[in-house]
């Protein structure tokens, strides 16, 4: 017989957050856990894995090899040290293939979220009253504002983008004590899928090394007609900044997030459609960019780069990911 829940933790570089994350889910019996570390320096892994040790009962801590033998998984805590950084999708979907078999449900959670005890109890009491559904996420809040909507899902464009739910329409359909909204878009910060869905249509994609993940699946999905919704009085919080500023590499994020999107739409679009799409959807990244506080050069420069690079990739890996971000 399955176990009802596997939560997926990926770990880099972030132990501290990783552990505080830990901390809200130990209470949470109905869910085994699973924290990835994807290569993170010794140090930061030697933090996380005295922590999991520190734990009474019920942990393991494993190599990659080690995980890849299991049978079984009694234990509520696995630490798995991945061999190297296989990115968000490839660190995810490593695990999730091999606990798959042993599980209804897989939440992949980012690790810089807390979670309040019975929010699992609260997800997986309604995909099993509403069978129709097959992935679901909640109303994740900002850590530091908890007042403050980060992010409750939305719809996918026809125009190849994301339109989120509003904090405004959000808090007047939780005031009317509505349970859910319906999303064709989650975000992978905290995504809860049915074991049957993942087995079916597959993860996350990995011709991605650093964002894009989520959007492809739930393309995927919607394509597949997999149904999805938001939690609107289940919350979670997430220790991101609640205010935008210009940073030094904003350009560089910018210009890798639009290739990712422009790579990602030619499995969704013809190639002839394709191209005229782009030429639509960079010609609005151009006008956008002046709001963003950029440069009509740093603009004109972000446009060009994706127009080039997506031409003939197909994918954007490490190698594309670091040349963009000069690291």
């Amino acid at each position: 017989m399955k176990k009802p829940l596997a939560v997926i933790v990926l770990n880099w570089n972030g132990s501290q957050d990783t552990c505080a994350c830990l901390q809200t889910l130990l209470p949470e019996d109905d869910a085994t856990i699973f924290v990835a570390d994807n290569g993170s320096e010794p140090a930061d892994f030697s933090s996380l894995s005295a922590f999991v040790s520190s734990l009474a009962d019920k942990k393991q801590i494993l190599s990659e090899d080690e995980f890849a033998r299991m049978d079984s998984f009694p234990d509520q805590v696995y630490l798995i040290r991945h061999a190297e950084n296989y990115g968000f999708a490839g660190g995810n979907n490593r695990v999730m293939e091999r606990v798959l078999p042993f599980f209804d449900n897989v939440l992949f959670l980012n690790n810089d979220t807390e979670v309040p005890q019975g929010t699992f109890g609260r997800m997986l009491g309604y995909l099993s009253e509403h069978p129709e559904i097959g992935m679901l996420s909640c109303d994740i809040r900002y850590y530091f504002d908890k007042t403050k909507l980060w992010n409750a899902g939305g719809n996918l464009t026809f125009y190849g983008d994301r339109k989120y739910h509003s904090e405004k329409k959000i808090a007047r359909l939780e005031a009317k004590g509505c349970e859910s909204i319906a999303c064709s878009f989650l975000t992978g910060c905290a995504l809860l899928i049915r074991g049957e869905i993942l087995e079916k249509h597959g993860g996350f994609t990995e011709d991605f090394f650093f964002g894009e993940e989520d959007f492809n699946l739930c393309m995927r999905y919607k394509k597949a007609g997999v149904r999805g919704v938001s939690l609107l009085q289940t919350v979670i919080y997430h220790k991101v900044g609640s205010s935008a500023s210009r940073t030094s590499d904003s350009v560089a994020r910018t210009t890798l997030h639009y290739l990712n999107r422009v790579v990602d739409m030619k499995r969704f679009y013809s190639r002839f459609y394709w191209r005229l799409w782009r030429r639509f959807y960079l010609f609005l990244v151009l006008l956008k960019g002046r709001g963003w506080g950029f440069s009509k050069e740093e603009s004109r420069r972000l446009v060009s780069t994706v127009r080039t690079l997506s031409e003939e990739r197909t994918q954007v890996d490490r190698e594309t990911f670091l040349m963009i971000m000069k690291k």
